[in-house]
């Protein structure tokens, strides 16, 4: 049975709480969803060279998240996108 919704956060700081986190955690909490800090997630960058051999920490976030049929990702904005960091998770 799927799960109905999961909030991934991402901040694009070294603060220990960022404002994206904060609100991640709020939104979690309202809807009484599930949260995942994608900062937990830490790889190296997706490239031709990598590609071939997932990293343990992408297999282990797909397996959380399969279970769901929707996810809200909470970023901070740069110049109209998101961070390479959170990109680069989804680029995995």
């Amino acid at each position: 049975m799927k799960k109905n919704t999961i909030v991934l956060s991402c901040s694009n700081s070294d603060v220990s709480k960022s404002l994206n986190y904060d609100l991640a955690t709020k939104i979690a909490k309202l809807g009484s969803f599930d949260f995942i800090n994608l900062a937990d997630y830490n790889v190296d960058h997706i490239s031709s060279d990598t590609v071939e051999k997932v990293p343990a920490k992408i297999s282990e976030l797909n397996e959380k998240l399969l279970p769901y049929e929707k996810m809200i990702f909470v970023t901070p904005e740069i110049n109209g996108y998101m961070p390479g960091f959170a990109k680069n998770i989804l680029d995995w």
